[in-house]
């Protein structure tokens, strides 16, 4: 006897700035990075998850780099609409590694 499972939800997100990889929400609250080759993963699992189609969400606006902070601020718009939906702020850190050349010893060396 077979028992139909009801699919379990999983949001995809793609991220203009990391073209490479994208996050993968469950329903539990579970996220995944991946490689953008999952989006061909979950066409073969779409028998245990149902991935949420034609639901664009997107962000434009203005970068501002101060120090080792990188503040992302810009206006929300819901799928092919362009009515606005709400303000975006992002702040990421990035810590400055600064390069300093190598230090000399004194082993071997004369005054």
């Amino acid at each position: 006897m077979c028992v139909a499972v009801p699919a379990r939800m999983v949001h995809v997100l793609h991220n203009s700035e990391q073209m490479a990889s994208c996050i993968a929400v469950l329903d539990t609250g579970t996220c995944v990075m991946a490689d953008s080759s999952f989006d061909l993963l979950m066409q073969k699992m779409r028998h245990f998850y149902a991935v949420r189609k034609n639901l664009r969400v997107e962000s434009r606006g203005q970068r501002y780099q101060l120090v080792d902070f990188i503040v992302k601020v810009g206006s929300v718009v819901l799928g092919q609409t362009s009515s606005f939906k709400g303000v975006l702020v992002e702040v990421t850190f990035h810590y400055l590694l600064l390069l300093l050349p190598p230090f000399r010893t004194c082993i071997g060396e004369r005054s």
